[in-house]
């Protein structure tokens, strides 16, 4: 569930059960979720807008969103394959783990995005954004653990 939205832009839906293929990809553009991995099938995602990684939103290692998860869970971030190379500090300083998963966008802007992993406890949670013009931003799965 979201608790609250910190940035500027379109305030972020929570998916239940669906990041699969063809799934809406962000609020503010047309494009749809595409070869996203069996691990990832049928998660619950932040739908989020691509805008949210304006300078507008404040900096990049401030918090944008906050979500609480009802149990243990693995947070998935999608973060688009144009930062890897060069990921914020926050993606290592926080806590995410390279899976080497990933998936694409369809439609406008089509991109892959690169999936980093990280286990938290039930509560409310912290996360960011990636704040460029040179890349299209970041998106979240959740996965809850038994």
């Amino acid at each position: 569930m979201l608790e609250e939205y910190l940035g500027k832009e379109v305030r972020p839906v929570v998916q239940p059960q669906g990041l699969v293929n063809g799934a809406r990809q962000n609020l503010d553009r047309n494009s749809n979720w595409d070869q996203v991995p069996p691990a990832l099938t049928g998660t619950t995602y932040l739908l989020t807008s691509r805008d949210d990684k304006d300078a507008r939103n404040g900096p990049e290692n401030a918090v944008i969103y906050r979500v609480r998860v009802d149990r243990r869970a693995t947070v998935y971030l999608l973060l688009d394959e144009r930062a890897r190379a060069a990921p914020p500090a926050w993606v290592a300083a926080d806590g995410w783990a390279d899976t080497s998963l990933t998936l694409r966008s369809q439609g406008a802007d089509p991109r892959a995005y690169h999936v980093y992993a990280r286990e938290v406890a039930a509560g409310v949670l912290d996360l960011k954004r990636v704040r460029s013009l040179q890349n299209n931003g970041t998106s979240y799965a959740f996965v809850a653990r038994p």
